[in-house]
């Protein structure tokens, strides 16, 4: 679903936001298609903001990340999504000193995959949406061995 709006959005202290996720694609003609998207348009001018004022490091919105079952996802590779499109920004918070991301706690739901792979950032105007996925034990456990071995080839030689 790709919901566009006409004015300022506020996000408030516990709200949530439930963003659902389909498939790979992370292309923006597939917003609507593969996930979700929110679009804050501007209506008058200075409008078309996103309003993060009463959102703090203990008081934050949630975005609860849906994986739908018999989509494309897949939790092997990184992906980013513009989760929301604004035409002027963000009213952020007075005296806010930190990371954009801290005014966010995301959850996972529909998927055994943690929340800490999604993460929330500021780019531009936008809203952003990063999945990094973590290597298998088995993965780590090879590369460690392989490592050991070549460092017991480079003392014999």
């Amino acid at each position: 679903v790709v919901l566009t709006h006409y004015g300022t959005v506020v996000f408030t202290t516990g709200g949530t936001y439930t963003w659902n996720l389909k498939g790979d694609s992370t292309a923006p003609n597939r917003a609507g298609k593969d996930y979700d998207q929110i679009n804050v348009r501007s209506a008058t001018p200075g409008n078309g903001k996103l309003d993060l004022d009463a959102l703090t490091v203990n008081h934050k919105f949630n975005i609860n990340v849906n994986i739908e079952s018999g989509g494309t996802f897949n939790p092997n590779t990184t992906h980013t999504w513009q989760i929301i499109q604004t035409d002027n920004g963000f009213k952020m918070p007075v005296d806010f000193a930190g990371q954009f991301k801290d005014l966010f706690n995301v959850t996972v739901t529909g998927s055994s995959i943690p929340s800490s792979q999604f993460a929330i950032s500021q780019s531009g105007n936008n809203v952003v949406l990063t999945y990094t996925p973590v290597p298998e034990p088995a993965t780590v456990l090879a590369l460690g061995v392989g490592m050991l071995g070549l460092v017991r080839l480079r003392r014999r030689y």
